[in-house]
């Protein structure tokens, strides 16, 4: 079933650069972002006999001709598609019916408002990485009287998930809001194998980085829950028929594995829920560690002091102290 996201992020934490700052104000639900861009169309209220080889298909974004390469798909009504059959795409009265492969999914709890507004999730993988379907859409009067209908085909194409190398890989989540050019309040979350987290904010004219840490086993449940949750299926951007990708708020979630970086975008309401549920399910591991700035000095943090990591303090003596030991050896010998 398709619950309402709510978007809301709050980042309004005022930050100094001598302080630690632990995040308790971060909300990372979503909050109700519902526009509703209305249109009304006049309702013919007259019977509708099917045409064969209609030109627009009754889902948006899905057509016969093109393979579908991501899981879940959001079965959404297309605006065009009720324009071409002279109905409202926004009517409170009608009712909806979808088959899958002549199977009937359960609208009972959906008004004909929901589903033009945040779809229906329609999880693919379970078939296998290559099926075919017949999806069919039907409009009712409140009368049930049928005003339109229309079957389409669409083949599935999936690839396997790649395998994880936690070694090599880090997970960043954030949000970009395209229209905040001016007044950005963008921010990322970038998680590391060793337990390093790196939060980024990015102000009017500079971007300010924070480190907290995760215990490692933590990052490996982690990518162990994104991979369980299909997120290599995923849709690379997630928009509805309403949606608008420069005024809505984008969330994200990148995955890197080796050289391979993979991106998955998703806005407004019809985002699957699983999708809004990853993120969510990442944010608060991280959201509320007790972070500190990541420049100047950080004696005694476990990533070091002076911008340097343990790591490299460890070389820098340890190849110090030979060269120091050899020196006084050698010194030992010339006498």
């Amino acid at each position: 079933m398709k619950y309402w996201f709510m978007i809301l992020l709050i980042v309004s934490s005022a930050f100094t650069p001598n302080a630690s700052i632990k995040y308790n104000e971060l909300s990372t639900s979503f909050a109700s972002e519902f526009a509703t861009h209305l249109s009304p169309q006049e309702d013919t209220g007259k019977n509708y006999e099917p045409e064969s080889g209609t030109e627009y298909s009754p889902f948006f974004l899905l057509n016969q001709s093109i393979p579908v390469d991501y899981s879940p798909i959001v079965l959404i009504p297309d605006y065009d598609w009720y324009v071409n059959n002279s109905l409202n795409y926004y009517s409170d009265t009608y009712l909806a019916g979808i088959k899958i492969n002549e199977t009937s999914i359960d609208l009972s709890t959906y008004t004909h408002e929901d589903l033009v507004a945040v779809g229906v999730d329609w999880h693919v993988s379970g078939y296998g990485l290559h099926s075919c379907h017949n999806l069919s859409y039907s409009v009712y009067s409140d009368t049930y009287a049928l005003l339109a209908n229309d079957t389409i085909e669409i083949e599935i194409q999936l690839d396997e998930q790649p395998q994880i190398d936690y070694a090599n890989s880090k997970i960043e989540i954030g949000i970009q809001e395209y229209h905040h050019i001016d007044f950005p309040n963008d921010f990322k979350y970038t998680i590391y194998p060793d337990g390093l987290v790196l939060y980024s904010l990015y102000l009017t004219d500079e971007t300010v980085t924070y480190e907290g840490w995760i215990k490692d086993e933590k990052y490996i449940e982690l990518l162990d829950l994104i991979w369980s949750y299909g997120f290599f299926y995923f849709k690379d951007y997630y928009f509805g028929p309403d949606d608008n990708l420069l005024l809505d708020t984008n969330y994200y979630t990148m995955v890197t594995i080796g050289n391979e970086s993979y991106y998955k975008f998703f806005t407004g309401l019809t985002t699957p829920v699983v999708a809004g549920e990853l993120w969510d399910l990442i944010a608060s591991e991280v959201a509320d560690l007790n972070y500190i700035p990541r420049t100047g000095i950080r004696l005694f943090g476990r990533s070091g002091f002076w911008g340097l990591t343990w790591g490299w303090w460890f070389g820098i003596f340890g190849g110090t102290a030979v060269l120091g030991v050899a020196a006084f050896i050698g010194s030992r010998f010339r006498r």
